[in-house]
């Protein structure tokens, strides 16, 4: 089976090489046309008209999208929407964010108030009842107006209950919002070619600034910067399957120590490039992008920034260089300028050269033009950094088994029990930070009603010395337990309507009062803490594939696990997977080993993404074959970092696979139109019922 695919794939190979594609018109040169770089599990349409998929369209406004075209679903996604009710309200703008929270406040209002005129009678009109809802929910109580219907007293209590939860939730929202490090930096929105930028070797060329307004050189610094492109072009048009594929297109300096006014992104075209052999015509098929992804750290708030732009070819311009948008002092001006007007102020560059030049490369003694550059002093530098980053423990099959960390083997269960474990409550905060909103407001709600009640019986044994009580409330309208009841309530929430209180001289129930007071006003500084915290708290919301998949692929063993971003708004950007496989080693100790995958790192995973690793020689798992994982009891850990864009944040999610499918494919589970991408998610889990090689004998067969 595999020497019979192997012989396919290089027949594919040759047919694809020797069509010229519509939408791949210049030659990939020394880059392969290798599977490995295909997007996997994504299918494409072909375009109408002649022109490319990735042609000019409608930016797309949608909450999530990808190439600049909007993501729609086929059946519904895995996560329920109200489940993302937080980063739908932390993405609005402020304005809006003001008037959600506006229309809250005024429905709760209104609701309660309509309760109070139509089922508890409590007032003449609709206004009155308005007035006593808004004085309880914003716990004002002028005294003034108060219910005295027992009717109207209980819902009242439930009232006042909701704003000691909604007021903290509310104001914690707010604080989160302002928290988050929404630092954007100023991308250029054009590309261009520099032809003989460097002797006769052309290069793509990007420009980055940083989008402070600070007049001091030394603030608003962004550290630690790393640069990347990447190159998203459609080919094999000619054949039955038109495939998407990625390529890593290199920079000359990657890595920064700091960026404060601007710099230029180079990637040389020479041999090695990808796009070694563009020329202008090249730009009028719209068939690849082009994606720029700069991430590095804020000095301001010490968090990570991540920003990114995508490129069309009719964003990238031929035979044009950037103007200069940075000056330095001069004896008229002391400062540096920087002119953002300039960013994408390019100029023509005169040459003789034909519009579709072949160039020619002198060999290069010591590395490629396209290799990133490093200096000494950087490499010194960095190892030093890492000879003191080196873990303590390093696992190793030399170790006793009492110190190895990976001896312990693997059960199945997930639970632990930790007798006499010290410091036992440091971690109850992060328990609560975990634990779903439905059992903290049932717990709050129990502290509230369980207080108010203990302290109610503290009053019911003095009740007939010293409180104030309105006529129409006093008994037998309320017994002395229900008034006192709601006293402590009225405490708790602070709201305090007038018609039972303390007298000024009774100093049994104020200082009963006073202790009430304090705890509720602790109660709610709590409650705004959990929920700035909660609501701040990032979370990756990943959903993997149930089960991997063990098959052939194009005549290599491979395993094949998927992943999506189920949140319907925010992005989960910088992604970059691990697996790891445990299972026991000669030695017969079970051991962790790293698996590497052909695509690791992903721009963005806001659609399904498809992870290949494939069983060769250097694979560990080499000497298994792959209907033996299920019996020699394999587990896989696949891991997934990326940057949260609505927190800024860094967050990772992990899935343990020991389930393994053989001898099947995962259907394609996106379609890219030229308009928008479709994401079938009941295929996420699907498998054909077909191995990968027999569907790749049908492509054949229909070539």
């Amino acid at each position: 089976m595999g020497k019979r695919s192997a012989l396919l794939d290089r027949a594919m190979l040759d047919i694809e090489s020797s069509r010229v594609s519509s939408l791949s018109s210049f030659p990939l040169s020394t880059v392969e046309r290798s599977w490995k770089n295909e997007w996997h599990g994504l299918s494409i349409a072909r375009p109408v008209g002649g022109g490319g998929v990735f042609a000019p369209t409608t930016p797309s406004h949608s909450a999530l999208s990808i190439f600049h075209r909007p993501i729609y679903s086929v059946h519904a996604k895995p996560r329920a929407l109200y489940k993302d009710l937080v980063y739908i309200l932390l993405n609005l703008r402020w304005s809006r964010l003001a008037l959600a929270l506006t229309c809250f406040y005024v429905g709760v209002t209104l609701a309660f108030a309509c309760v109070f005129y139509f089922v508890c009678g409590e007032s003449a009109d609709v206004w009155d009842a308005f007035n006593y809802s808004y004085q309880a929910f914003s716990t004002i109580g002028f005294g003034i107006v108060y219910p005295t219907t027992r009717c109207g007293n209980y819902f009242i209590v439930f009232e006042m209950m909701i704003s000691m939860l909604a007021i903290p939730a509310m104001t914690g929202l707010v604080f989160s919002k302002f928290s988050l490090a929404h630092v954007k930096l100023a991308l250029s929105t054009v590309g261009v070619v520099h032809p003989c930028y460097q002797g006769d070797v052309d290069a793509l060329v990007f420009r980055v600034a940083n989008a402070s307004s600070a007049r001091h050189l030394h603030r608003d610094i962004l550290m630690n910067v790393s640069v990347s492109l990447e190159l998203f072009r459609v080919e094999a048009l000619e054949t039955p399957r038109p495939v998407l594929r990625r390529y890593h297109l290199a920079v000359k300096q990657a890595d920064f120590l700091m960026l404060r006014l601007a710099m230029q992104v180079v990637h040389v075209i020479d041999d090695s490039s990808p796009l070694h052999g563009i020329c202008p015509a090249d730009l009028d098929d719209h068939n690849f992008m082009v994606q720029l992804t700069v991430q590095g750290v804020d000095s301001n708030r010490h968090a990570t920034v991540v920003d990114s732009r995508l490129y069309t070819s009719s964003d990238i311009h031929w035979g044009r260089r950037f103007e200069p948008m940075m000056f330095p002092p001069t004896a008229q001006n002391v400062a540096w300028r920087v002119e953002f007007d300039k960013l994408d102020a390019t100029t023509p560059i005169s040459d003789n050269m034909s519009p579709c030049h072949t160039a020619h490369h002198a060999p290069c003694r010591r590395r490629s033009l396209s290799e990133p550059r490093r200096h000494d002093w950087i490499d010194h530098i960095e190892a030093q950094f890492l000879a003191q980053t080196q873990p303590l423990i390093r696992v190793d099959t030399g170790m006793d088994d009492e110190y190895s960390i990976a001896s312990v083997g693997l059960y199945p269960t997930t639970l632990i029990e930790a007798k006499d474990a010290p410091h036992y409550f440091q971690y109850t905060y992060y328990h609560l930070l975990h634990m779903k909103w439905t059992r903290i407001l049932l717990g709050l709600l129990a502290i509230v009603l369980t207080s108010a009640a203990i302290f109610g019986a503290f009053h019911v044994i003095r009740f007939n010395e010293g409180l104030f009580i309105a006529e129409d409330m006093r008994p037998p309208a309320f017994t002395p337990f229900e008034l006192c009841f709601f006293l402590s309530i009225h405490t708790l929430s602070t709201v305090g309507f007038g018609d039972i209180a303390p007298a000024p001289n009774d100093h049994y129930h104020n200082f009963l009062v006073a202790l009430e007071a304090l705890m509720g006003i602790s109660l709610m500084a709590i409650v705004t803490g959990i929920a700035w915290s909660k609501f701040a708290l990032p979370q990756a919301h990943v959903k993997f594939s149930a089960k991997m998949v063990a098959t052939t692929l194009h005549g290599h063993r491979c395993l094949l696990f998927r992943a999506a971003n189920t949140r319907h708004m925010g992005d989960v950007a910088a992604c970059e997977f691990k697996l790891s496989a445990f299972f026991e080693d000669r030695h017969g100790t079970r051991m962790m080993h790293d698996l590497a995958l052909v695509e690791p790192k992903w721009p963005s995973i806001n659609v399904p993404v498809t992870l290949i690793h494939i069983v060769d020689e250097a694979s560990p798992l080499a000497r298994y074959a792959l209907d033996e994982l299920h019996k020699e009891h394999m587990v896989m850990l696949a891991v997934v970092s990326g940057f949260d864009t609505t927190f800024c944040e860094t967050v990772f999610a992990r899935h343990m696979y020991s389930e393994f499918v053989t001898d099947k494919a995962f259907e394609d589970v996106v379609h890219l139109t030229h308009s928008y991408l479709q994401v079938n998610w009941a295929k996420l889990d699907s498998d054909a019922h077909e191995d990968a090689d027999l569907r790749r004998t049908t492509n054949m067969t229909m070539l």
